[in-house]
């Protein structure tokens, strides 16, 4: 059950197979009401569905509002119907920009 406590993980491929259960384990033992859910997205995933970001993982994203991606990976050369599935998810869901906001801390220096 989706519900607005629910993060949807899309661990992709690579790293992401790795880095997504690492933060799943840290969101199950930290003392909030937060539930998760996987998706599949990326290139594993189109090989086997040939879709790179099946409908049902879209649809989840939206009612949630609430994604943590890990990575995808990509074909070395042009493959027929596939569409890298970073872009889809920023023109689809209107993500116009990938924002890291940064803070800059006081360190002294050499320079003034």
């Amino acid at each position: 059950m989706i519900t607005n406590n629910t993060i949807c993980l899309l661990p992709g491929d690579g790293i992401g197979l790795e880095v997504i259960p690492i933060a799943e384990t840290i969101i199950d033992v930290l003392d909030i009401e937060l539930s998760t859910k996987t998706y599949p997205i990326g290139w594993e995933c189109f090989q086997n569905t040939g879709k790179a970001l099946p409908q049902n993982t879209l649809d989840a994203i939206s009612k949630t509002g609430i994604a943590l991606f890990g990575a995808t990976s990509s074909p070395k050369e042009f493959v027929k119907g596939y569409t890298s599935p970073i872009i889809d998810l920023r023109q689809k869901l209107d993500l116009y920009a990938n924002l890291r906001p940064s803070k800059s801390l006081p360190i002294p220096s050499s320079m003034p």
